[in-house]
C-alpha cells in the first residue's frame, strides 16, 4: 500500500524563538521565500503523498490561510504589473487534501500523533516534524526512502537517523541498533531519549521523519504518561520493539542536510543558506 498520508505536528510554542513566535508559529517563519512548513509539504508531495494532516495549536489560522487558495490575491495580481508574481502561488494548485486537527495543549510528540488516529484510520502513514527542513538533492525525498524500506522489511516503524558527535548526542533520541548499519539501514532494539554521552547506545540520532503502521496508536496509548507529563514517542517505539515488531532506522543519504529551525542559530543558518540560493537563481 503506498503511503498517501503525512502527519505534520505544528502545535509547539516556539519558546526558544520568542518574541517573534508570540504571533507567528515557528513553522511559518520564512526561510528563503517560503515558510518552513511549506518545504515539509513539498517533500511529502515528492513522496506521492496527497493527504496532509496538520496537528495545530494557536497558530492554526495562519497555517490554514497560507495553504488555502487566495482568489482575491490572484485577481489583484492579474490586474496589476505584478502578474509575473502569480507563479509564486503555484503551490495552491497541487491537488492535496488538507486536514487540521487541534491539539489543545502541547503534551509531547506522542500526543500530537495520537490526535491523528481517526484521520489516519488503518493506513500506513508518515510523520514529518513541521519545524525541520530536509535539504536534499533535487527530486529526492526522505519520506519516500523510508516508505520503500518499510515495504521491503514489513516494519511497524521506520525512523530517519543522522550521525552526531558523541559530545552532542545528549540532545536527541538515540537508537540502539541490533547490528552495524548495512546499506545505511539497521534494525533497532530500542531508543534512548537524551542519553548521557557515556551511556549512549550509538551515535545515531532520530532525525524528524518517520513511517508508521497503525500499530503505533496502540503503543502510544500504552505509553501514556501519568498525570500531565510529556507523551514521548520514543516510549511508544520501544513498546513496538517489546511486542516483537520490527523497527528500522535509515541513515540520511549523502547530500542531505537537516535544518531544525527550533532555535535561533539553526534558523539563521537555514535562512541565510536558502536566501543565497534563491538570489543565485
Amino acid at each position: 500500500m503506498p503511503v498517501r498520508k503525512v502527519v505534520i505536528p505544528t502545535a509547539g510554542w516556539g519558546v526558544r524563538l520568542l518574541p517573534i513566535t508570540k504571533a507567528v508559529p515557528k513553522v511559518m517563519l520564512p526561510v528563503g521565500k517560503k515558510p518552513v512548513v511549506q518545504y515539509v509539504v513539498d517533500e511529502a508531495v515528492l513522496a506521492g503523498i496527497d493527504q496532509i494532516i496538520f496537528i495545530t495549536g494557536r497558530g492554526e489560522e495562519i497555517i490554514k490561510r497560507h495553504f488555502s487558495p487566495d482568489h482575491d490575491l490572484r485577481l489583484h495580481l492579474g490586474k496589476k504589473r505584478e502578474r509575473e508574481s502569480l507563479h509564486e502561488l503555484e503551490f495552491e494548485k497541487i491537488p492535496l487534501h488538507y486536514y487540521y486537527i487541534r491539539q489543545d495543549q502541547p503534551r509531547g510528540l506522542g500526543n500530537a500523533i495520537l490526535q491523528a488516529q481517526d484521520q489516519v484510520e488503518d493506513d500506513i502513514f508518515a510523520v514529518a516534524l513541521g519545524d525541520t527542513i530536509m535539504d536534499h538533492p533535487p527530486g529526492n525525498s526522505i519520506i519516500r526512502n523510508l516508505a520503500m524500506i518499510q515495504e521491503e522489511r514489513n516494519a511497524a516503524a521506520v525512523l530517519a537517523v543522522e550521525y552526531k558527535e558523541k559530545s552532542r548526542i545528549s540532545q536527541y533520541g538515540v537508537i540502539d541498533p541490533v547490528s552495524d548499519m548495512e546499506g545505511n539501514v539497521a534494525d533497532i532494539k530500542g531508543v534512548v531519549e537524551k542519553p548521557d554521552p557515556s551511556q549512549a547506545p550509538s551515535c545515531y540520532a532520530i532525525a524528524a521523519r518517520y513511517i508508521f503502521t497503525p500499530d503505533i496508536f496502540d503503543a502510544l496509548e500504552g505509553a501514556a504518561p501519568e498525570g500531565k507529563g510529556e507523551w514521548e514517542l520514543t516510549d511508544a517505539i520501544n513498546l513496538l520493539v517489546k511486542k516483537g515488531m520490527r523497527v528500522c532506522a535509515v541513515l540520511l543519504g549523502e547530500g542531505c542536510q537537516r535544518h531544525d529551525v527550533g532555535h535561533f542559530d539553526s534558523y539563521f543558518r537555514a535562512f541565510q543558506e536558502f536566501s543565497v540560493r534563491e538570489k543565485e537563481r
